[in-house]
């Protein structure tokens, strides 16, 4: 990434998009969030579907 990443004032951002957005696009590499970290992101945690067995096959 060239420059700072900014969010416009006009868009609702929340909080934990903005932490996750900033996480995976550092400019360098080592400061820059890995799967591993993605995934336990409190972003993505919140909007993670369910895995389940559908009745069928069980």
């Amino acid at each position: 990434v060239e420059d700072e990443v900014k969010f416009p004032e006009y868009i609702d951002v929340s909080d934990d998009a903005k932490s996750f957005i900033l996480g995976i696009m550092q400019k360098n590499p080592d400061d820059r969030m890995v799967m591993k970290d993605i995934f336990k992101h409190s972003f993505i945690r919140k909007y993670q579907a369910e895995r389940k067995v559908a009745p069928e096959i069980i």
